[in-house]
């Protein structure tokens, strides 16, 4: 409520999310569910709307299938994002393009590059699929780093909204500098191997209980939002 946002999307790493929706509801925002998949070649491919998972690992045009088959919204999140960028990682990324519905131009954990951004619109507009500006926050303090604003609601519906109406990509520009960048922790092989043999159960508590004493003095500010470039 304090950054102006009234729509979420909450997205969980292969798995849907448990996520207590009325209790967002009672504040006035919207939650609309998803996923991110991980593809066979470790690519994210997000899914929205969804009411079913699907295995991690398992080809992107299956991935693509099983989120429209569910009358679901298909997006790529950081496309030419090095570790797990679609566009990085399929170099034939443009025979997918058809089945897609949005694309980030913009992403709170990713350093936009001038050139990528200019890339990832002229995909956009080459193959009509709308915009996007996403914090991809991971904390509470990341929320509104980069919001998609919509002026008007398609057919009363946030589904027709986000296919058919383009929305204006904002920055809070009180934010100095952006989040954070988790690229040199997937990038670290160590890591990696780590967090895949940790349960998700344990993996879960540790991260609530360590975001909860890091935001425990955490207040949100007042946002004050400007297009991007």
């Amino acid at each position: 409520m304090a950054k102006g946002i009234g729509v979420l999307t909450i997205t969980e790493h292969d798995r849907l999310p448990s996520v207590n929706i009325p209790r967002f509801q009672q504040h006035g925002i919207q939650i609309i569910e998803g996923c991110e998949f991980t593809c066979e070649r470790g690519s994210h491919i997000i899914g929205l709307f969804l009411r079913q998972g699907l295995a991690k690992g398992r080809p992107a045009r299956l991935i693509m299938e099983h989120i429209r088959g569910q009358g679901g919204l298909v997006m790529i999140p950081h496309p030419f994002k090095s570790a797990t960028g679609f566009c990085t990682l399929y170099p034939d990324y443009e025979d997918y393009l058809g089945h897609i519905s949005l694309m980030e131009v913009y992403n709170g954990g990713v350093f936009d590059e001038d050139r990528s951004v200019a890339t990832i619109k002229q995909l956009c507009e080459k193959h009509g699929i709308k915009m996007v500006a996403a914090s991809d926050a991971h904390k509470a303090q990341h929320v509104g780093y980069y919001v998609t604003a919509y002026q008007t609601i398609a057919e009363n519906s946030w589904f027709a909204t986000l296919k058919e109406v383009q929305g204006r990509l904002l920055v809070d520009r009180t934010v100095t500098r952006k989040p954070r960048s988790l690229t040199p922790l997937q990038r670290n092989h160590l890591y990696q191997k780590i967090v895949r043999n940790v349960p998700f159960a344990l993996k879960r508590a540790v991260k609530l209980r360590a975001y909860r004493w890091r935001n425990r003095s955490y207040r949100p500010s007042t946002p004050e939002y400007v297009p991007l470039p």
